[in-house]
């Protein structure tokens, strides 16, 4: 079988013929806001079993409530919901938060303690935990605490998530009613890119700023500088520089890890010093800290043409894009990473490989580690990462794996006719502005990255951070999905590329090779040729 109906107080059992009428009606209804690759079923399912079954309707004093479903193929998944409790959503927590000092402080101290929280649970339990003398219960523990730890961070996170995926976007509100103000300013359409642009620090700028200087320092050695530049890899390097990669490595690394892995090594900041070797580390430096400068500046000017309820919606969104990287980063990134060795030593004792292991619930590891049941087999855990799927509707939670799973797919996931209609130029909104000419390459995984060059335009359905090696060599970024909070929009202001986001089909209008301009001054990709 493949279907199971899961509550937090009754035993799994199946779902009858009506209920399954019901919640297949309710599934068709659903429309996709995610796909990504290199995601497994762990952490993902805890949106569905927490949440949205629980935190939602809790922090909305039970007025709202959201169909859900998670799809999980191999390295593949989807997130589909209800359009219009996703609206319902965005519109009630952005008018609570514009009304109510309270409650809109709450958010960003709840983002600020539950991070901190993650990030001395990394480093005092996880990283120094010795993860092979725990009893089994010792081992359940582990994933017990990191399963609320993700759950109390998604509890403030899907705030920002639900402004920025419904019908109607808070940015997209906020920037309807800038609209005159941008028409009258030289800068356009860029001008909100620029308002809302945060200038606080996240860990992908401090790394950033990290690699800059490590080269200034290298450069600024003569005997270590003519080493680096002859050197051919990594083990090539004198001691002390590979201590120096070795501790970017320690530092930055987990920023790879995504949720899968691996976290990047010292071989990998060898790698990205070579590429950045010829520039200057001094201007490079002195160039983002005038783009801050200018950012501020900008920012200061134009205070005083906003209105108090402008001003304020303003200051939301830069703070939303400020705590969705850093959310990302710390909870899942950091924790994902830190994460690694109890999959492995968990997977060893289940008889199966770390990847498998992440596609157990809580509920059935409490049931082997603790009370002693029948343990899941590898064959089992292999056919969920074929195919499973979490569904909620209507507040009943079911789990699908093989056919069943892949049938829920059937039922929401719509084509888009975007893509059969010709075009020589897709429209999206600027993230960063600027201009560039180049190849494109489709990256939506890791498996795509090798086939980037420099200069080239980096088109993906969405980025995250494993993607990260090939945005650095872009010439420009375009996304199809994506607001003026998501990772493309983040770190392409930190890189300082062009980048257009929610293009739209634009992975599946443009194909590899297209030759391209991107002007993110207007907002517009044009095809120049194939």
């Amino acid at each position: 079988g493949g279907k199971f109906y899961i509550t937090q107080s009754r035993p799994i059992t199946t779902l009858g013929h009506d209920a399954e009428h019901d919640a297949n009606s309710s599934l068709a209804r659903l429309r996709v806001y995610v796909e990504d690759y290199d995601v497994p079923f762990s952490p993902w399912y805890i949106l569905n079993e927490r949440g949205f079954l629980f935190d939602l309707p809790e922090m909305s004093n039970g007025r709202l409530s959201l169909d859900s479903a998670l799809l999980f193929e191999k390295d593949f998944v989807i997130w589909a919901a209800d359009p219009d409790q996703l609206t319902a959503a965005c519109e009630y927590f952005m008018a609570k938060a514009e009304s109510d000092e309270s409650f809109r402080n709450s958010i960003l101290t709840g983002h600020e303690s539950s991070l901190k929280e993650v990030e001395q649970y990394v480093g005092t339990i996880l990283k120094p935990a010795d993860l092979a003398s725990l009893d089994d219960a010792g081992l359940f523990a582990i994933y017990r605490d990191t399963y609320q730890l993700f759950a109390d961070v998604w509890k403030w996170g899907l705030i920002i998530q639900y402004a920025d995926m419904g019908h109607i976007k808070y940015s997209d509100k906020v920037r309807h009613e800038l609209a005159d103000l941008m028409a009258a300013s030289d800068e356009g359409d860029a001008l909100f890119a620029s308002l809302i642009a945060t200038t606080k620090e996240t860990y992908v700028g401090r790394e950033i700023m990290a690699v800059w200087k490590t080269i200034a320092r290298i450069k600024g050695d003569p005997s270590q500088k003519d080493l680096f530049e002859k050197a051919q890899a990594f083990e090539d390097v004198p001691d002390s520089v590979r201590e120096e990669l070795q501790a970017l490595a320690d530092a930055y690394g987990f920023l790879q890890y995504y949720y899968v892995g691996p976290s990047a090594a010292a071989a990998y900041y060898f790698d990205l010093l070579k590429r950045q070797w010829s520039a200057d580390p001094a201007s490079a430096i002195a160039a983002k800290e005038a783009d801050t400068a200018q950012v501020l500046a900008l920012q200061a000017r134009y205070e005083s043409s906003l209105s108090p309820l402008q001003k304020l919606q303003v200051g939301l969104l830069r703070e939303f894009g400020y705590y969705k990287e850093l959310r990302k980063e710390v909870q899942i990134y950091l924790l994902n990473a830190a994460m690694h060795r109890w999959y492995e030593e968990v997977g060893r004792r289940l008889g199966c490989t770390a990847m498998q292991a992440r596609y157990v619930r809580k509920d059935e590891y409490e049931s082997m580690l603790v009370r002693g049941e029948k343990r899941l087999t590898a064959a089992e855990l292999e056919r969920r990462y074929e195919a499973c799927a979490t569904v909620l509707i209507d507040g009943k939670l079911e789990f699908l794996v093989g056919e069943d799973a892949r049938r829920t797919k059937d039922l929401f996931l719509k084509e888009s006719v975007a893509s059969a209609e010709a075009t020589a130029e897709l429209k999206g909104m600027i993230a960063f502005k600027g201009r560039a000419t180049g190849r494109v390459k489709i990256v939506n995984s890791v498996r795509d990255m090798a086939k980037v060059e420099e200069g080239d335009v980096m088109v993906s359905y969405s980025t995250n951070p494993s993607l990260v090696p090939a945005m650095n060599k872009a010439a420009a970024i375009v996304t199809n999905a994506g607001g003026v909070t998501c990772h493309a929009a983040i770190v392409s202001r930190e890189l300082r590329i062009p980048c257009i986001i929610g293009a739209k089909d634009a992975t599946k209008i443009l194909k590899d090779g297209d030759l391209v301009e991107v002007d993110a001054e207007k907002g517009v990709v044009r095809i120049l040729g194939k």
